[in-house]
């Protein structure tokens, strides 16, 4: 049996190399300096792909956006196509207010830059954008525009509006990321509850697509199913419990008696239920004694 670090989806990934062979590829560079230098010399623009360690839509980005052929060719006939991996340009990343990978940012020679686009792409998306920058540029040659827009050297600071939005992004983000901890430690029920939040309030981003793979993937496994059940019926009966003592605490004899009920009922054959029993034989008896003090009084004697 696989290991379960070993996926289908993870031994495909790693063949799809093999089987890809003989078909062109983009042509990256991965040294940014050199990648600005060529862009320079040969005229062209940049497209800039930011990455992170372990970032399932940039894997995603690499294996179907990057492997259409037509997206190879605008590359490599018309760009200087780079990568970047986040943690070795820090200031970069930051300059050009970066917080959701993948990132794709377009510049031309200059460094002067013509569109940023944050999150997973597909091609036929990927390559309107490609084929507007080569018209902008191509419209640019023959009349000088007056504004002055971003560069790479001196990027401009995001509005209130952007800021907000790359607030709830770098939420997203941290949400997902809490989401595969709590699926590593096979935390599932946390791991669903945050999946499901990413789907209700941020359906819009691409950290969704992620989660709801993930939820689905827990959902389809009849195993992580049983031990969600069984763990969450573990935590009802611990709430109930907790619930009965805190109403007893309070001289709410006929609530506490509700929750000890509802222990019985919702958690057959466990440890909460036997717990739920014995506190309801005792204050059944103890109320009965406060009933009939003269009963109380003479099995005292």
């Amino acid at each position: 049996m696989l290991s379960p670090k070993f996926s289908i989806a993870a031994i495909l990934t790693s063949l799809l190399p093999v089987l890809s062979f003989g078909q062109e590829a983009v042509r990256w560079r991965y040294s940014y300096e050199q990648a600005r230098r060529e862009a320079k010399q040969m005229n062209r623009p940049l497209l800039i792909d930011f990455g992170t360690k372990n970032c399932f839509w940039c894997d995603k980005l690499d294996q179907t956006t990057f492997r259409d052929p037509q997206i190879v060719q605008l590359l490599n006939a018309h760009f200087v196509p780079l990568k970047v991996k986040a943690s070795q340009y820090p200031k970069l990343v930051q300059a050009l207010a970066i917080e959701v990978f993948p990132t794709l940012v377009l510049a031309d020679a200059n460094g002067r830059i013509l569109g940023k686009q944050a999150g997973y792409i597909d091609a036929p998306v990927l390559q309107k954008h490609l084929q507007g920058t080569l018209a902008k540029l191509r419209s640019d040659d023959r009349q000088e525009s007056p504004i002055r827009q971003a560069s790479l050297e001196r990027a401009a600071p995001p509005s209130a509006s952007d800021q907000r939005t790359l607030a709830r992004r770098k939420r997203a983000q941290e949400l997902f990321d809490q989401a595969q901890a709590d699926f590593e430690r096979r935390d599932y029920p946390c791991c669903l509850v945050r999946c499901q939040t990413l789907l209700a309030y941020y359906a819009d981003m691409p950290q969704a697509g992620s989660a709801k793979l993930l939820s689905e993937r827990i959902k389809n496994d009849p195993r992580l199913v049983n031990h969600i059940t069984e763990r969450m019926l573990d935590c009802l009966g611990e709430l109930y419990l907790q619930a009965a003592e805190d109403s007893l605490k309070k001289s709410d004899r006929r609530r506490a008696v509700m929750y000890l009920e509802r222990v019985v009922q919702t958690c057959p054959g466990t440890r909460h239920e036997i717990s739920a029993k014995n506190r309801l034989v005792e204050i059944r008896a103890a109320t009965e004694g406060r009933n009939n003090p003269l009963k109380s009084r003479s099995q005292s004697h």
